[in-house]
This record gives structure tokens, sequence and C-alpha cells, in this order.
């Protein structure tokens, strides 16, 4: 994970107005600590490590949530009780990343497991979540890869990758464990959709 977030580090330096960071101060790293021990089951490590790294991000038209980021006008643990409240049918997802299209990036989150697969959800459609990394290190591997192809092409606002997330091909190339949590069936859903 620390090669990922150098890669990170190294795009919000090239792309300042396009990958903010936002690096911890004593008290923002307390508030993360403090933070996580609201959010039920398991907390995810890989996504502790990034939010360790960073309280948050603004990525193109993607916001990582944070805890207590005013710069971001929303907070991990107060919108994910919101997420569940509005969307009781995904509750087993904790929403990591969204954007002003609605549509948002959760890690699925079988109870006891401390690894979770990473689903797409569209709040514009009705369909069930896809599933598009097999954990949280895989989706960054390949968002990270992803973003840097498409701010060397100059994309300021999306992710510039042909039917970028819904192409499961493009991100099973990059996480073969992928293509096992699909095939087994891993989350209670078979196929996006159905």
């Amino acid at each position: 994970m620390e090669e990922i977030l150098e890669r990170l580090n190294q795009l919000s330096y090239q792309y300042p107005k396009d990958v903010i960071l936002y690096p911890h101060t004593k008290e923002s790293y307390l508030k993360v600590m403090k933070g996580i021990g609201r959010i039920p089951d398991k907390f995810n490590l890989y996504l502790l490590e990034f939010l360790k790294f960073t309280n948050g991000a603004s990525i193109l038209d993607y916001c990582f949530l944070g805890f207590k980021n005013r710069r971001l006008g929303i907070d991990f643990d107060t919108y994910m009780g919101e997420f569940w409240h509005e969307h009781n049918r995904y509750a087993f997802a904790l929403p990591f990343m969204r954007n002003t299209q609605k549509e948002h990036f959760c890690l699925w989150m079988e109870p006891g497991e401390a690894f979770h697969s990473v689903v797409y959800i569209d709040m514009n459609a009705e369909k069930n979540p896809l599933p598009i990394a097999s954990n949280f290190f895989h989706f960054m591997d390949t968002f990270i890869s992803d973003l840097a192809n498409s701010l060397s092409k100059g994309e300021t606002i999306y992710i510039a990758e042909n039917d970028w997330p819904l192409n499961q091909a493009h991100w099973i190339k990059n996480d073969p464990n992928l293509k096992k949590v699909k095939i087994e069936g891993t989350l209670p859903f078979k196929q996006y959709g159905k």
C-alpha cells in the first residue's frame, strides 16, 4: 500500500488542482482514529492506511470521505449513517468514495472479515452493486493507474477509461482475485443488473 500512496502523492504534486490530499495535523489524525471506532465490524486495514495517509481526498470529481474534514464538506461516519438510513438495501456497503453523479464506491463488509470487496453502486439506477475489486488495495492500484492515465490525457473531471467503472474485464486484468469473487458469488448478488 505504501507504493500506491506514494504514486498518489506524486500525482498530487504534478496535478495540484486535480488531486488534492489532506495531510494530517495531530488533531486531524486523532479524529480519524476516533472516527474509526464508530464504524461497525473490523475496519478495513487498507482503507485505514489510506486514512492515516490523508484525511480524505478530492480527486477530479471523486471525493474520498474523511473524518471531520471541513474542507471536504462531508464526514465519513455521518455520511455512512445517512447512506444506510436512505438505502437500507445496501446495509453491508461502507461508502468511502462518491462523485456528483451519485455514484458510490463502497467496501462490501462481510461480517467478521478485515478485507472486503469493493463494489460500485449507481444511485441513479436500480441495479445490484457491481463488484470491481477484491479489496481496497487492488481498487486503489487500478484507480491510481487509471487516474494517472486520465490526467496525462488532460482529463479534469472523470476517469478517461472506456466504460469506467463498469468494465469488469478492465478490473479483472489488474486483480485476478476479482474473477474468483465474481465466479464464486462471494457477494449476495451474482450479476450487475439482476
